[in-house]
């Protein structure tokens, strides 16, 4: 509308629905009426514009799904500096030391802590590892709004002495964190979002 009044042209980012973001953070419930609102709101919004960026195929199909003109919508997918993480070729000593990693098998997870994320169900894993006593630490660099229910379920299973939560850090560290996992986790759920 803003546009149309300047008349200017309208670009329009799609990462995610509003309804399924809703969803997630417990906002409303899928087929609500708040569902449905934001749902009309977000089609008419993109109906309207002169183009639509996505992030993935599932989106667009979605949106053709709408009755969105599939010629204005283009997808443009996450990506990475690749040249921001070069080949690591040997662990931060700094952070080795720091978080006591010793002879453990670490696997990591870098990112933000939200429920789709899946981080519950990696730690309900470390659980089973747990009972098998083997010698394997998670490590967990990120934060978000699922934090204070992962910290309360690492207190449930117990498994303080297995985890790590290093919270948010600067971008520029980032490699330095990825350089002392031998593995990277991605638990995300199965869901729209």
């Amino acid at each position: 509308m803003v546009g149309r009044k300047l008349k200017i042209p309208v670009i329009y980012e799609i990462r995610a629905f509003w309804e399924d973001a809703a969803v997630d953070h417990g906002h409303c419930q899928e087929g609500d009426f708040r569902y449905r609102l934001s749902k009309m709101i977000e089609t008419y919004v993109v109906k309207n514009c002169q183009a639509v960026t996505t992030i993935c195929q599932g989106l667009k199909q979605d949106l053709v799904s709408r009755g969105v003109n599939e010629q204005k919508i283009t997808i443009i997918a996450n990506a990475v500096n690749v040249a921001a993480f070069p080949q690591i070729t040997h662990p931060c000593p700094t952070l080795y030391q720091k978080f006591q990693l010793d002879d453990a098998f670490v696997v990591g997870f870098a990112g933000s802590f939200y429920h789709y994320e899946g981080i519950d169900v990696l730690l309900k894993a470390f659980a089973i590892l747990k009972a098998r006593s083997l010698k394997v630490k998670l490590l967990l660099v990120g934060g978000g709004s699922q934090q204070h229910n992962i910290e309360q379920l690492i207190k449930k299973l117990t498994l303080e002495s297995m985890v790590i939560m290093t919270g948010r850090v600067p971008h520029e560290a980032v490699k330095d964190y990825y350089s002392v996992m031998d593995v990277t986790a991605l638990p995300r759920k199965s869901m729209r979002l």
